[in-house]
């Protein structure tokens, strides 16, 4: 069996052109990742720095209320004195129910209002780290991203570098004779 190529020369160079091009194709796609790589791990350092800002927040989002409850409690402790001053001076048994009573009324109502700041500080440190919690995730789907779009672009590389041979191939079956 004897095979005869009708064009030899251009055929030749063709798959040459053929072959730089898919190489040129497979470069372009590599940059193309590479860039994308970069882009998403700077996206994701980003997030993971908010991250840690939002949970630095919390942090001191629970620390300043606890120092404004300290405060409040003080507030409540010179009222209290303040009132004992004041009703010891009214010649009022500081034993008597009516001393007592108020003396206990604005006691409970200074430990209400530091219970309220401490509440407060904590909703708002909460909410610090529920950013934190979403910044998190942004960096893991930025990186999640990223491999997908990689995982992609090979694919779609080699399918095409399949389909280019494919078509190579069935050229040059079309382009032989066979006796």
């Amino acid at each position: 069996m004897c095979v005869v190529d009708s064009t030899p020369l251009s055929s030749s160079f063709s798959t040459f052109s053929s072959f730089f091009e898919g190489l040129f194709n497979i470069y372009s796609v590599v940059q193309t990742i590479k860039v994308q790589n970069v882009q998403a791990e700077e996206n994701a350092n980003a997030a993971k720095q908010n991250a840690e800002i939002a949970r630095q927040n919390a942090m001191l989002e629970r620390q300043e209320a606890l120092e404004e409850a300290r405060l409040q409690r003080l507030k409540t402790l010179q009222g209290i004195s303040s009132l004992k001053t004041s009703i010891a001076s009214g010649n009022i048994d500081l034993n008597s129910g009516t001393a007592l009573d108020l003396i206990d009324t604005v006691s409970l109502s200074g430990e209400l209002d530091a219970l309220n700041i401490l509440k407060k500080g904590e909703e708002n440190a909460q909410k610090q780290l529920l950013a934190a919690k979403m910044y998190d995730d942004r960096a893991d789907l930025y990186i999640s991203n990223a491999k997908n779009n990689m995982k992609n672009m090979a694919i779609s590389l080699l399918g095409q570098g399949m389909i280019n041979g494919a078509k190579k191939f069935e050229e040059k079956m079309n382009g032989e004779i066979v006796l």
